[in-house]
């Protein structure tokens, strides 16, 4: 009888290491999708700042020819 309940209790201990390592693998892989997640909103965040940037850079670079047009078309210059 001895041996008998032994030999269930390993078996209960085998699958309760299964089920956790399960949870353990899920969780995991849940957080390397998060992970992933967070990396793609980050880099489409820093795509759109550079776009940001640049379109203020063609900005600046328009205002500063029209300034330069303007004082080479004022008079006396």
């Amino acid at each position: 009888m001895r041996e008998c309940w032994f030999a269930h209790e390993r078996l209960r201990v085998s699958e309760a290491r299964s089920i956790d390592f399960a949870i353990i693998l899920t969780a995991r892989t849940d957080a390397a999708a998060e992970a992933a997640e967070v990396a793609a909103a980050e880099a489409a965040s820093a795509e759109a700042a550079a776009a940001v940037e640049a379109s203020a850079a063609v900005e600046a670079t328009a205002a500063a020819g029209g300034a330069a047009k303007a004082n080479a078309d004022a008079p006396g210059a």
